[in-house]
């Protein structure tokens, strides 16, 4: 008991010594932009001084508590949106309540996350969080995961002087969660459940508008005071570039556009260069480089230089790289069934060796390495029993041949059968 009333009586010096660095944080504010005096005076408006210190002080017994358990070792910045930098930072415990509260203006249904460019952006985001992977919906604060979507987890972890029940792939306090659970009728905390909220805080903070207006940048900006890992704020934690950022939406926005344009076929698969014009087919032709009569054992979809390349299906990197058997830049990918997909000729490889990827991801720019008359991708599929002809497999391809007519006679004898 002696040792608890010591750590608590350390606590609250460390409350005494927290008060002056929020005043000084507080007087910086108040000269800086209208937007962070805005944020300010909500704060004062919802928050009084005495309550701060006490929900901080209950707060101290959670993590006297936490110290006697395991402690993981990852430190990441809790998520409160309500209140600014120097009101989270003024005691090392995580204490902020009602968030995502809706006020009485706010519309009531949930927004919507099939707009691509939200998507993106929301995975933008996952991505400066950590949370990108597909464990990214079950991380918690320290790094460790849960395993039930039931509900939030609920459970405080601590790194440090640090404490929080942070979770899920944008990092929502159980407080912050359960605020926009009731206003959107979310039943659990299921990725789906965790996407609409997230997209509820961006619809609050105006993000849609921005990135129909282009204003990317901007709008990873408006959001810093939300998430730590973005730009535009002073919680004193690393951030990511906002040049980084906008090419991390970028690509998303490519794939999800691209994934927009084609179809599933009833096999599972999609067009991996969706747009792109069928130029040459699977079979028995003369190489239109080199004049002699070989086997083509893929299709050639052309487009122009730097069109996203998608994963057919997903699964793993077998091979990304340089390859100087006249593929240039070629991907090979393992998908979970046993089939394997080729992509060659890419003027950029966006995945490694030893990826996973999920369909439709980018995974290469098209291009026109290696033997190759011009931008297009070269594209081979083995379903288990070696090469076959793509098309009947994928969906959405169009065109007329223009290289080397095929013979269909001498594609059955001498094209059947190999492995990729």
């Amino acid at each position: 008991m002696a040792d608890l009333d010591s750590q608590l009586a350390e606590i609250r010096a460390e409350l005494s010594s927290g008060l002056a660095t929020i005043n000084r944080r507080l007087d910086k504010i108040e000269r800086t932009t209208k937007r962070t005096e805005q944020t300010v005076r909500n704060v004062e408006d919802a928050v009084s001084w005495q309550t701060l210190i006490n929900d901080a002080i209950l707060c101290g017994v959670c993590l006297v508590l936490a110290f006697g358990a395991k402690s993981a070792d990852v430190v990441k910045q809790d998520l409160c949106p309500e209140l600014p930098g120097w009101a989270k930072h003024a005691v090392p415990f995580n204490f902020c309540g009602n968030g995502g509260k809706a006020d009485s203006n706010a519309a009531q249904a949930a927004t919507p996350t099939e707009d691509v460019k939200l998507k993106a952006f929301l995975d933008a985001i996952a991505w400066a969080e950590g949370t990108s992977s597909e464990a990214g919906y079950k991380i918690q604060f320290t790094g460790a995961q849960f395993s039930n979507f039931g509900d939030h987890p609920r459970q405080i972890l601590c790194s440090g002087r640090l404490c929080s029940d942070a979770a899920g792939r944008y990092q929502f306090l159980s407080t912050t969660w359960d605020g926009y659970a009731q206003r959107l009728g979310l039943k659990d905390f299921s990725p789906e459940s965790q996407d609409r909220a997230a997209a509820e805080i961006l619809k609050q903070n105006g993000i849609p508008a921005m990135l129909a207006e282009g204003r990317i940048e901007d709008a990873f900006c408006k959001i810093g005071p939300v998430w730590a890992s973005m730009p535009c704020n002073d919680y004193g934690q690393p951030q990511k570039a906002a040049s980084a950022l906008v090419a991390k939406y970028n690509e998303a926005l490519q794939k999800y556009q691209a994934i927009a344009h084609t179809s599933t076929s009833n096999e599972g698969w999609i067009n991996p260069a969706p747009g792109a014009t069928f130029t040459s087919g699977f079979g028995y032709r003369v190489h239109p480089l080199k004049q002699y009569r070989s086997c083509h054992y893929g299709i050639d979809l052309a487009g122009p230089t730097g069109t996203p390349i998608l994963a057919a299906k997903g699964g793993l990197v077998e091979e990304a790289g340089w390859n100087n058997g006249g593929f240039g830049n070629l991907v090979i990918l393992k998908h979970d069934d046993g089939s394997q997909t080729l992509y060659a000729h890419n003027s950029e490889l966006k995945v490694s060796a030893g990826q996973r990827v999920s369909q439709g991801d980018v995974i290469a720019l098209m291009g026109s390495t290696g033997n190759s008359t011009g931008p297009h991708i070269h594209f081979e599929m083995d379903l288990g029993q070696g090469k076959v002809d793509p098309r009947p497999h994928i969906p959405g391809i169009s065109g007329n041949q223009t290289f080397g007519k095929i013979d269909p006679q001498a594609t059955q004898t001498e094209c059947r059968g190999r492995a990729l």
